[in-house]
């Protein structure tokens, strides 16, 4: 089980390097080990920074690294019950999400996924690949965190609070499964895209607001915001 926070625009990740590296997330999943990333804190991207690299400079929502490797599970944040997508208006925190320019669509999030992007029709047109790999495939909460730094108390907000508090829900499950005598789930999304799902509840209220806009609705089912939503943890049993 590992959990990382790090997370960079996509665009600023050589497509080589985010092929390579993604390459080797996959191996670690085959071998049983489940790869958490936060989805961003930044919605769909900082107003003023919504645009293209490639010297077009086209107006584009953008994509976060990791969080598009399709061989990885990410995280968006939640916040209050019932949970809505957490923002926090006071540091500019908003969960993030969105979708890959350098990766396709896995075939395990061709129907729900598929049926988000339908449901968007061409509301934000141009600004994302319809057919690139979306993110986050879940969430948990990530508001107003309670840490201590240096004996001091802080508190925070993040998709680094919501991604080790689902790997943290996996690592019981993953215990409850061995102790049973059974495999560890490693790599998750199949098993989350097939049906796992139905072990998670359904955020549909908030937006991945972002590049002056609203930014990718929470809606029922999978969302660019919320994935899947946030675990039940007597359900994942």
């Amino acid at each position: 089980m590992i959990s990382t926070s790090y997370a960079d625009d996509e665009q600023t990740v050589p497509l080589s390097y985010a092929t390579s590296v993604c390459n080797g997330f996959a191996q670690l999943g085959a071998r049983g080990i489940s790869l958490f990333f936060g989805s961003g804190d930044d919605g769909v991207g900082t107003p003023g920074n919504c645009y293209t690299n490639d010297g077009k400079n086209s107006s584009s929502f953008l994509a976060s690294f990791p969080s598009t490797c399709p061989y990885i599970t990410s995280v968006g944040a939640t916040k209050f019950i019932p949970e809505v997508v957490a923002t926090d208006s006071s540091n500019g925190f908003v969960s993030g999400g969105g979708f890959s320019k350098y990766f396709p669509r896995p075939k395990y999030q061709d129907a729900a996924v598929g049926a988000y992007v339908k449901s968007l029709g061409s509301e934000f047109a141009g600004l994302y690949n319809a057919s690139g790999r979306g993110y986050p495939d879940i969430a948990a909460q990530g508001y107003h965190f309670i840490t201590i730094w240096n004996g001091t108390i802080a508190v925070l907000d993040g998709t680094s609070a919501a991604t080790p508090t689902s790997a943290a829900v996996i690592t019981l499950v993953n215990d409850a499964l061995i102790a049973a005598g059974k495999s560890p789930l490693g790599f998750l999304n199949p098993w989350l895209y097939g049906g796992g799902y139905k072990a998670f509840t359904d955020v549909t209220d908030g937006s991945a607001v972002g590049c002056g806009t609203a930014g990718f609705p929470a809606k029922k089912g999978w969302d660019a915001v919320t994935g899947f939503g946030t675990p039940v943890s007597y359900c994942l049993f």
